[in-house]
C-alpha cells in the first residue's frame, strides 16, 4: 500500500516552498519542498521535471493547468495530470495548508470543482468560499477537550487499579518473567489443593468416626447432602419464577389489549379473543383462586432456604425448636410436598400460558389488517417482544426434580421422622421432692455440660472441614485463572510481530486486572431507552454476562449473552468514535469529520486525524454469546466496545443485526497505558 508519509504535520508551516524563488506552489506537500527546490535552475527561471530530467520548463508553467512533464510533477496543485508518480506521488494528492487548523490531503479530482474542500479554500482558484479554519479549530477543541480530560482521568484510574491489584505492568525479569511467575504460581496452587484434599480426607474420617461413636442421630443427619438439596432447590425455583413471569407477562399483554382496543371497529377475531380471555381469566381468578406470582415464589424460596440452613440445624445440632416434635415432623413432610406440588403445578401454569398465547397468536394471524386499531398494534408488538424474550423457556414446557434431590429429601424425611422425638424431649414434670429436684438438676446440668462440650467440638470439626473445602474452591478457581493466563502468554511467545506482542501483553494485563478486582468495579448498570442493562466483564468466575430488564414492575428479564472473549482493536474503536462525532454534529453547518479526513494514495481508503486522541484508547472489546433465543431468530449475542474514561458506564445500545447488539461503553478498561 502506497501512503504519503507524515500525513499530519504542524499547524503553522512556512510559506516558503522554493527557497530560491518567490513563486509559491499550490498543493505541494512541505516535505517535498527540498525535492522541488533541487530541480530549480540557478537563475530561478527554469524547472526540471522530477522523473524526466531531460525535460525543462519555465517556472511559470508550474500549476498552469497544462501537463508539461511526462510524470505530471509540474501540476501538484491542479487536476490537469492523471499520471501516477511512483517516486513522489506528487500527482495523486492535493495538500491543504489550512493555516489555523489541521493540514490535510484531498484527492486531486476535488481541485477546482467549485466546492471548497480545504477549510482555507486553497483548492479553488477563484476562492469561491470563505475561510472556515478558525471555526473548525473551535469545533475541534469543543469535541476533543472533554474527551482528553476523561481519558487522562481514566488512565490514572486504570493505573491505580493495577496498583490496588498488585499487578506490575512492567514485565519483571525480562521477557519470560510473567511466564515463569505463572508457572510457579500454578505449581504452588496444585500443591495447596493436594495438601488440603488429603487433610480433608483425614479430618472427615475423624469427624464421621466421632459422630458415629458419640452422636448416632447427628451422624445420620450429616449423611444427607444438603449442598445438593440447596443447589437443586435454587435451580428449580429459578425455573418456577421464570414460569410465573411468563404467565404474568402474557396476562398483562392481554389485559392491556382488553383495556385499549376499540370493540366498535368490529374486528371479529380481536373482539372474540378478547372476550374469551376476559371470561377465562375471571374464571381462573374466581373459581380456582389462581395465585401465580414471581415475587411470592422468590419469598417462598427464601423461606425454604431458611428452613434447610437454620431451622433444621437448630433442631439436630442444638436440640432447639419452638414447636413440639409432631409439628417438626409434619413441617418436614409439608416442605417435601410443597416443593413437589410447586413443580407439579408448573404443568398447569404452562397450560394457561399456552392458552393465552394461542389467543394472542390468533389475533396476530387472523385479525383484519385493514382495521387500524392502535391498541391492537401495541399489543402485537408487546407479544412479539414477549416471544423473543422467552423463546428458550417456552420450548422447555416442564420443570423436573432430579432423582438425587428426591432421594436426598426421602432420606431427610426418614431421619426427621425417626429421630426428632428423641431429640426434642419434653421437660419432665417437676417432682415434689425438693432435694431430689436439686440433685436431678445438678446431674442434668453435668450431662448437659458434657453433651454441649461434645457438640461444640463436633461443630468445630465440621466448620474446619467447611473452611478447608471453601479454600479448595478458591485455590481451584485461582488455578483455572492462572492456567488460562499461562495459555495466553504461551501463545504470545509464538507471535513474531513485536507490535502485536505488545498489544497482546496489554490485553493479558487488563484481563488479569478485571479477573482480580471485585465485581462492583467490573460490573455496570444503566438505563437505556426504557431498559435496564446489567453488564459484567468478569470472566474468571464465569460470571460475565449482559442482562436486559424492562423498566417496569416485574419487568421481563432477558439474557443478552454470557462472556466469551476479549481482544484489542484500536481501528474499530476509532471508527466507532468517528461515527459518534458525525452523529453528534449532524445539526452543524460545517461537517467537521470531513475536515479531519485525509485521502491516501490507495483508492477508496482514507485516514482520519484525531490528534491527541489517537492513542488514548487501547481498543478493548469484549464479546458475549449464547444469550436467550429470539423469537424465530438466533441466540442473542453482543459486542462491547470500550473507550477510555474514568467512569464505567453504558452510553448506548444498538441492534446491529437480528438479535446481535453493540454496546458503546466507556471506562478505565479502554485506556492505553
Amino acid at each position: 500500500m502506497k501512503l504519503i508519509n507524515n500525513l499530519l504535520i504542524p499547524l503553522i508551516l512556512s510559506n516558503s516552498v522554493l527557497a530560491e524563488s518567490s513563486v509559491e506552489i499550490k498543493g505541494l506537500d512541505p516535505i517535498q519542498e527540498k525535492l522541488y527546490s533541487s530541480h530549480l535552475s540557478s537563475d530561478g527561471e527554469k524547472w526540471t521535471c522530477l522523473n524526466s530530467t531531460d525535460v525543462q520548463i519555465n517556472i511559470t508553467q508550474l500549476n498552469d493547468g497544462i501537463c508539461d512533464c511526462p510524470d505530471g510533477s509540474d501540476e501538484p496543485g491542479t487536476a490537469a495530470c492523471n499520471v501516477i508518480n511512483e517516486k513522489s506521488h506528487s500527482n495523486e494528492l492535493f495538500y491543504c495548508k489550512n493555516e489555523g487548523f489541521i493540514p490535510r490531503y484531498i484527492d486531486k479530482s476535488l481541485v477546482d470543482d467549485g466546492v471548497c474542500d480545504c477549510c482555507d479554500c486553497s483548492d479553488e482558484s477563484n476562492r469561491i468560499g470563505e475561510n472556515i479554519c478558525s471555526d473548525l479549530k473551535e469545533m475541534y477543541h469543543s469535541v476533543i477537550d472533554g474527551e482528553l480530560t476523561r481519558a487522562e482521568l481514566g488512565k490514572s484510574q486504570l493505573i491505580s487499579y493495577f496498583k490496588k491489584a498488585k499487578i506490575d505492568i512492567k514485565e519483571p525479569s525480562g521477557e519470560n518473567g510473567l511466564l515463569n511467575n505463572l508457572k510457579g504460581d500454578i505449581k504452588s496452587l496444585h500443591n495447596e489443593i493436594n495438601v488440603n484434599n488429603e487433610l480433608i480426607k483425614t479430618e472427615l474420617n475423624h469427624y464421621l468416626s466421632k459422630l458415629r461413636q458419640e452422636d448416632p442421630i447427628l451422624f445420620q443427619y450429616e449423611q444427607i447432602d444438603f449442598e445438593l438439596l440447596l443447589d437443586s432447590l435454587n435451580a428449580t425455583y429459578d425455573e418456577i419464577v421464570l414460569n410465573s413471569r411468563m404467565f404474568t407477562d402474557i396476562v398483562h399483554i392481554l389485559e392491556t389489549l382488553a383495556g385499549s382496543f376499540n370493540p366498535s371497529l368490529n374486528d371479529r377475531v380481536v373482539n372474540n379473543n378478547v372476550y374469551q380471555f376476559q371470561d377465562e381469566i375471571a374464571r381462573l381468578r374466581g373459581e380456582e383462586k389462581i395465585g401465580i406470582d414471581a415475587k411470592t415464589d422468590d419469598e417462598q424460596r427464601e423461606q425454604l432456604i431458611e428452613y434447610f440452613t437454620h431451622e433444621l440445624p437448630n433442631v439436630f445440632w442444638k436440640g432447639e425448636s419452638s414447636h413440639p416434635p409432631e409439628y417438626v415432623v409434619k413441617k418436614a413432610q409439608f416442605v417435601q410436598m410443597l416443593i413437589q406440588g410447586k413443580v407439579e403445578y408448573t404443568k398447569t401454569v404452562f397450560k394457561y400460558i399456552d392458552e393465552f398465547k394461542a389467543i394472542m397468536q390468533d389475533i396476530v394471524d387472523n385479525r383484519n389488517v385493514n382495521v387500524q386499531d392502535e391498541g391492537v398494534k401495541d399489543a402485537i408488538q408487546m407479544y412479539t417482544d414477549y416471544m423473543q424474550s422467552y423463546a428458550r423457556a417456552l420450548k422447555k414446557h416442564k420443570v423436573v426434580l432430579s432423582k438425587r434431590f428426591i432421594s436426598e429429601m426421602d432420606k431427610l424425611i426418614n431421619v426427621v421422622e425417626i429421630n426428632v422425638s428423641k431429640i426434642l424431649i419434653e421437660e419432665e414434670k417437676e417432682i415434689n421432692n425438693g432435694e431430689r429436684n436439686v440433685l436431678m438438676g445438678f446431674v442434668s446440668n453435668l450431662l448437659n455440660i458434657d453433651d454441649n462440650s461434645n457438640r461444640k467440638m463436633l461443630s468445630q470439626l465440621k466448620q474446619q472441614i467447611a473452611v478447608r473445602k471453601n479454600s479448595i474452591k478458591g485455590f481451584t478457581r485461582d488455578l483455572n485463572i492462572k492456567e488460562k493466563e499461562l495459555a495466553t502468554l504461551e501463545e504470545l511467545q509464538d507471535v513474531a510481530n513485536e507490535e502485536e506482542k505488545a498489544s497482546n501483553k496489554k490485553l493479558y494485563l487488563i484481563t488479569e486486572l478485571i479477573e482480580t478486582l471485585p465485581t462492583e468495579l467490573t460490573c455496570v448498570k444503566d438505563l437505556i431507552n426504557g431498559y435496564k442493562y446489567s453488564l459484567c466483564l468478569d470472566s474468571a468466575t464465569q460470571a460475565g454476562f449482559i442482562y436486559q430488564i424492562e423498566d417496569r414492575e416485574n419487568g421481563n428479564e432477558v439474557l443478552i449473552g454470557n462472556f466469551d472473549k476479549t481482544y484489542l482493536d484500536k481501528h474499530l474503536i476509532k471508527h466507532n468514535y468517528l461515527d459518534k462525532i458525525k452523529v453528534d454534529n449532524l445539526d452543524e453547518d460545517i461537517d467537521i469529520l470531513e475536515h479531519l479526513t485525509n485521502s491516501t494514495t490507495t483508492v477508496g481508503e482514507t485516514h482520519h486525524y484525531l490528534g491527541p486522541l489517537e492513542n488514548v484508547n487501547n481498543g478493548f472489546i469484549a464479546t458475549f454469546i449464547e444469550g436467550d433465543a429470539c423469537w424465530n431468530g438466533p441466540l442473542r449475542s453482543a459486542t462491547v466496545l470500550v473507550k477510555c474514561s474514568n467512569e464505567f458506564k453504558i452510553n448506548s445500545v444498538h441492534e446491529m443485526t437480528k438479535c446481535n447488539y453493540q454496546f458503546d461503553v466507556e471506562g478505565p478498561w479502554g485506556c492505553n497505558f
